[in-house]
């Protein structure tokens, strides 16, 4: 079983038995990494002398579909939008419809079942197949514990965006942003570095 960035992090957001989180904002951060990878999305430098990470403009490169649902709901708001966007914004605009799609592709194959409102602190998703989630959920601990052993971007992504995730999950709460560039091709690194700078800012402030 195969699971994107996106649905890899809502796996690692686990607080209470039997049940995973919500949080939109990593889970969106996942997929515009993915996005980043894949050689979709791409950005630059916004002009100006006091320019920041978070200054950095998504622009899409290759509207090309991907076949999965959840990158490509992603995907069809940042091609609507036809102009760049800055990376907080672009956040938030996709992560109610990412939150959802990641959660019908996890209750597709059985392994959870929403629970609740996902736009209410009561929302969560019940896990219906530990054996599979606890598997995979093994896998993203040991990248985790062990990053120097982590060659694969897309692991690496995972352990960024949840070391950026503010207070909660494991995150860290200081203001300078945690990233291993080794992980990320060089030409996507400047984007990538962006979308997490705007993921750990917006996690902070909520």
């Amino acid at each position: 079983m195969t699971f994107t960035i996106a649905e890899d992090i809502q796996l690692m957001l686990k607080e209470q038995p039997d049940r995973l989180e919500y949080e939109r904002t990593l889970t969106a951060a996942g997929v515009l990494i993915e996005l980043t990878l894949l050689g979709r999305i791409v950005s630059t430098r916004k002009p100006g002398f006091f320019v920041t990470p978070l200054d950095r403009l998504l622009t899409v490169s290759d509207s090309t579909v991907t076949g999965q649902s959840i990158l490509d709901v992603a995907m069809n708001i940042l091609v609507d939008r036809d102009k760049p966007w800055r990376c907080d914004r672009a956040l938030l605009a996709i992560s109610r419809p990412v939150a959802s799609a990641i959660s019908d592709s996890l209750a597709l194959r059985g392994l959870v079942r929403p629970i609740g409102n996902r736009s209410e602190s009561t929302g969560y998703l019940e896990i219906l197949d530990n054996a599979a989630v606890d598997e995979r959920r093994s896998v993203l601990r040991r990248a985790q514990t062990l990053p120097d052993t982590v060659t694969e971007a897309r692991l690496g992504a995972v352990i960024d965006v949840l070391r950026n995730s503010g207070n909660r999950f494991g995150g860290d709460s200081d203001l300078n942003l945690q990233e291993a560039h080794r992980w990320y091709p060089t030409d996507a690194t400047p984007t990538i570095e962006s979308v997490l700078k705007a993921e750990h800012w917006l996690t902070l402030s909520e």
